[in-house]
């Protein structure tokens, strides 16, 4: 009578059930990581919805119909200031115009002073600005404000506004100067003044 046996000599056997094992293993981590990886991205691409449904919808009840470009970026005073200011300046600084006090100066961490406190400080910043500052043309650090006293300066809000720039400024020992209207012509008298600043 024959007696079918199998050979497990040198362990053949055993060498290709953990061969094959160890490959079955790593194809289902792949899977399972892919599955992880897929869900990931499927969850931030829902994120990425929300936040612009989120965006849209916040302004969702502003008609933009209603906005347009202004004709002038600055007045015309302020013009004729800019152009005289950059005739003496030439490449020796950099001028630029309508910087808000807030891109200027920076108010202690709302950690330090509280958030109420913080807030109150920074929303006077951030909502004035100097008509030019000007600032070295390589490092493009603040050298020197320049404010246009013009007819708008005489109502009283602007008057308690100059009044609040010339304070920071002066505290933050930055110069500003304020040139009245009529000086806007006077070449000689503008590159008298900013030639200090530029030397």
């Amino acid at each position: 009578m024959n007696i079918f046996v199998f050979d497990f000599t040198g362990f053949e056997f055993l060498d290709l059930f953990f061969t094959y094992g160890i490959l079955l293993f790593i194809l289902i981590m792949i899977v399972n990581v892919s599955i992880v990886i897929v869900k990931k991205r499927n969850k931030m691409s829902k994120n990425n919805v929300s936040k612009s449904q989120k965006a849209t919808n916040k302004y969702s009840s502003i008609n933009f119909r209603y906005y347009k470009q202004k004709d002038d970026f600055i007045t015309h005073s302020e013009s004729i200031l800019y152009k005289s200011m950059q005739t003496c300046v030439g490449d020796k600084a950099a001028i630029f115009a309508k910087v808000r006090l807030a891109d200027i100066f920076s108010v202690e961490s709302d950690e330090y002073l509280g958030k109420n406190v913080f807030w109150k400080h920074f929303r006077e910043i951030s909502q004035k600005h100097v008509d030019f500052l000007i600032c070295n043309n390589v490092t493009l650090k603040p050298l020197l404000a320049i404010e246009l006293d013009d007819p708008s300066h005489d109502n009283r809000q602007s008057q308690v506004n100059d009044a609040f720039k010339d304070e920071l400024f002066n505290r933050a020992k930055l110069p500003m100067h304020r040139f009245n209207v009529k000086d806007i012509n006077n070449a000689e008298y503008i590159e008298k003044y900013m030639n200090q600043y530029l030397e």
